[in-house]
């Protein structure tokens, strides 16, 4: 199926480039979850093994799933929470 793009090179309102889109309940942080569940130890180990020579970017990585994980254990508190 062909897209119509305008003379700038975008799709019209409602169209989009990617029509089959993100999967309903994807998110960064289930990503995040299942890439950690996979390989987690080793990912984990070469983040801080890397962003311990500067490498802005790894340690970057490192923060991103330091705040999954916090906010993995926010979600279930939250969860909790409701239940009570």
């Amino acid at each position: 199926m062909s897209q119509i793009r305008d003379s700038q090179g975008r799709f019209p309102g409602g169209c989009s480039g990617n029509p089959a889109g993100r999967p309903r309940g994807a998110t960064p942080a289930k990503t995040l979850q299942k890439l950690l569940a996979a390989d987690g130890a080793e990912l984990i180990e070469r983040a801080f093994e890397r962003s311990r020579h500067s490498d802005v970017v790894l340690a970057s990585v490192v923060n991103l799933i330091a705040a999954a994980e916090v906010a993995t254990v926010l979600a279930d508190v939250m969860v909790k929470a409701k239940r009570n």
